[in-house]
C-alpha cells in the first residue's frame, strides 16, 4: 500500500513503480509507460575550483590526461589509448585509474610509456591526482549495447575540477551537457586525439573562460539542487501520499 520509486540507472526498468527516476536522458524520452517520470541525472558534492584562477599552467610544461572508472569494453579505455598513442608530444601523459584489468590498455601502455597504469587508487589519491590533471576524458564508446542506457557519471566528477572535458557523446547524455563539454567531431582514434591536442594547446584565458562555463553549469547540478527536485517532483505526484495511488 506504500507508493514507491525506482530509480534506473541502466538495464531496463522493471515495471509496477508508481514513478521512474531515469539518470540517462535518452532512457528517460524513450520510456513510454503513463507513469510519473524524471530525468535526474547525477549531482556534484561539491565545486572543486575557483574560475578566477583556473587554467594558469603554460602549455609548453609537462601535461596530464586523465581517465578514472573500470577497465570494460563500456569506458572505452582501450579506445583512449589507442588514441592517445597518435599523440606526438612527449610532454604529455595519460593516467588511468580504476579497477579490472585490460589486455589492449596493456599493450598500449607497454609500447608506449607515456600511458600510466595506476590502478584502483583510494579516493584521497584519487582527488590529489585529478587536481594536477590538464584534461579529463570520457571516451564511452557509442556503438556498445547498453551505453544508451547509462549516464557516464564519471563526466559531473570531472566537470567539479574546472577542467576541460572531452567526451564522446552518447544517448544517456542531456543535451545541456554540450555547454561544458568538448565532443570530437567523429568518434574515431584519429579525431579524438586531435581534440586533444587541441585542448592541450589552449592558454590560460581560453581555460578560464571554460572553467567559468562549467562553474555556472554545476550551480545546477549541486546535491542540494538535485535533491530538491527530486522531492519537488515527488510531492507534484502525489508520491508522499499515504496509502497507495489509485489509478
Amino acid at each position: 500500500g506504500t507508493p514507491w520509486v525506482c530509480i534506473v540507472a541502466d538495464d531496463v526498468a522493471p515495471q509496477g513503480a508508481d514513478g521512474y527516476v531515469f539518470l540517462s536522458w535518452g532512457y528517460y524520452e524513450a520510456f513510454g509507460e503513463s507513469k510519473p517520470k524524471l530525468h535526474l541525472d547525477g549531482g556534484v558534492s561539491e565545486i572543486r575550483f575557483s574560475p578566477g584562477s583556473a587554467g594558469s599552467k603554460n602549455p609548453a610544461e609537462h601535461q596530464i590526461v586523465m581517465y578514472t572508472g573500470a577497465l570494460t569494453r563500456y569506458g572505452g579505455a582501450d579506445f583512449l589509448a589507442r588514441a592517445f598513442h597518435h599523440i606526438d608530444n612527449a610532454n604529455v601523459e595519460l593516467w588511468i585509474c580504476g579497477k579490472g584489468s585490460n589486455p589492449e590498455v596493456e599493450r598500449m601502455a607497454t609500447i608506449d610509456v607515456r600511458i600510466k597504469l595506476l590502478g584502483f587508487v583510494p579516493e584521497p589519491e584519487l582527488e590529489h591526482l585529478a587536481q594536477q590533471t590538464d584534461i579529463f576524458v570520457n571516451p564511452r564508446p557509442s556503438n556498445v549495447p547498453g551505453n544508451e542506457r547509462n549516464f557516464p557519471s564519471k563526466v559531473l566528477e570531472y566537470l567539479s575540477y574546472g577542467k576541460p572535458v572531452i567526451s564522446t557523446w552518447t544517448a544517456g547524455l542531456n543535451p545541456e551537457y554540450r555547454k561544458v563539454l568538448i565532443v570530437p567531431e567523429q568518434e574515431t582514434e584519429e579525431h579524438l586525439a586531435a581534440t586533444i591536442q587541441r585542448a592541450l594547446a589552449w592558454n590560460s584565458v581560453q581555460r578560464q573562460s571554460v572553467a567559468r562555463g562549467i562553474a555556472r553549469f554545476l550551480e545546477n547540478r549541486l546535491w542540494p539542487v538535485q535533491a530538491g527536485k527530486l522531492t519537488q517532483w515527488l510531492a507534484q505526484e502525489n508520491l508522499y501520499a499515504q496509502g497507495h495511488r489509485q489509478e
